[in-house]
């Protein structure tokens, strides 16, 4: 019974992949991405596509949630002091590692930034896509530049990272 569920599963992964909707998305990316440019290039006659990737999901989840890279900075913080003393200040970093001042700090920001984590359910956001091209510098050299666009569920473009 396993078996099958895992090889029901396998066919609908592979499905998925090969669905002839992929393609419809990746040239309505590869579209808008190739408008923006024509719109924002001083002159677009000399822009020239070299490469586009796959659209890849953009995911939101506790890896990106603002209160969970709080947490997370505040262990890296605390280590970071952990080290720092044990350098510096000797004396201090041996009477806080006697008494357990590191630890009991890692353990509270580890526990919030762990509780933080079991809240968030990974959500789909859209797709990105880089794509290469080859332009004109104001110098008038050719250059090869690499954006990447950043679209929502529905395809439309809300960010652009050069």
């Amino acid at each position: 019974m396993k078996v099958n569920n895992i090889a029901f599963m396998l066919i609908m992964f592979c499905a998925a992949c090969v669905h002839p909707g992929n393609e419809d998305l990746n040239k309505m990316l590869r579209t808008k991405a190739q408008q923006y440019l024509k719109t924002q290039l001083t002159d677009s006659s000399f822009y020239h596509p070299v490469s586009f990737s796959s659209p890849d999901s953009i995911m939101y989840s506790y890896l990106n949630d603002v209160v969970y890279l709080q947490y997370d900075d505040s262990v890296s913080e605390v280590e970071a002091t952990r080290f720092r003393e044990m350098g510096e200040n000797f004396a201090l970093y041996k009477q806080r590692e006697k008494t357990g001042y590191y630890n009991s700090r890692l353990a509270y920001f580890k526990g919030k930034r762990d509780s933080v984590a079991n809240t968030i359910e990974p959500d789909f956001a859209g797709y990105n896509l880089e794509h290469q091209f080859k332009t004109v510098s104001s110098t008038g050299d050719s250059v090869i530049r690499k954006y990447i666009f950043c679209f929502d569920k529905n395809g439309n473009l809300f960010n652009v990272i050069k």
